[in-house]
């Protein structure tokens, strides 16, 4: 058992200076921890490794700084190991608890606030975040390809500090497209099935027509 645990010490250098570390030693260090990080990743959840929110953050940047400095000799190597399972796992049972009560995850993730409404900034909000006009007008030429504010139905950021923004047509154009799709298979259906396509086509249209317009209504106010 003795000879065992010598032979770990010196096949990982364990107990030895950093700058004494060997190529050898560095590299079995390095595949051990890069084996054992597999075996975290697949006990965590797999929202962890999108780093969605800080709390996902926090949890990738503790154990790769912890699990580096295991590879390089600056902290205890086995120790470094078992902390970061420690933390896979104390990771896991938060969100566990997240998933069971909203309060708790709007407190260890934030949640999601609106910078717009109905083309209007919300200035109190956007401060909170840190968020300027400018960042907003970034993201309006970029995602909504606009520049024009009254555009613009609702922004939002959300809890991983992404950007997601609503126009105002959009729901229309989805209205139109539905609108010409269902009226070009009508006008198939009454070319090659006859006078009870058309019977059954007409009042369809009708509906689709109708449902266009309360489209075009609801986009026009902001709803």
């Amino acid at each position: 058992m003795n000879t065992f645990s010598e032979s770990i010490e010196m096949l990982l250098g364990l107990g030895v200076e950093p700058k004494e570390l060997t190529v050898l030693q560095v590299s079995l260090r390095g595949v051990i921890v890069f084996l054992t990080t597999l075996v975290m990743v697949r006990l965590s959840s797999k929202r962890s490794l999108a780093g969605k929110t800080a709390f996902d953050a926090v949890l990738i940047v503790i154990i790769g700084s912890m699990l580096a400095r295991a590879i390089n000799g600056s902290a205890p190597f086995f120790p470094s190991l078992v902390v970061g399972f420690v933390l896979v796992v104390s990771h896991r049972v938060l969100g566990e608890i997240a998933y069971f009560s909203h309060g708790f995850g709007i407190l260890i993730k934030g949640k999601m606030e609106v910078l717009v409404q109905n083309g209007k900034l919300q200035h109190k909000t956007m401060h909170l975040n840190q968020i300027s006009k400018h960042d907003l007008e970034e993201d309006m030429r970029l995602e909504a390809k606009t520049e024009d504010l009254s555009k613009i139905r609702v922004a939002r950021i959300e809890r991983s500090g992404d950007m997601h923004l609503g126009t105002t047509g959009v729901l229309a154009w989805m209205g139109f497209g539905a609108l010409l799709i269902f009226i070009g298979v009508a006008m198939v259906s009454v070319r090659f099935v006859g006078p009870l396509a058309w019977a059954v086509a007409r009042p369809l249209r009708w509906l689709l027509t109708a449902v266009w317009l309360i489209f075009l209504f609801l986009t026009g106010i902001g709803w």
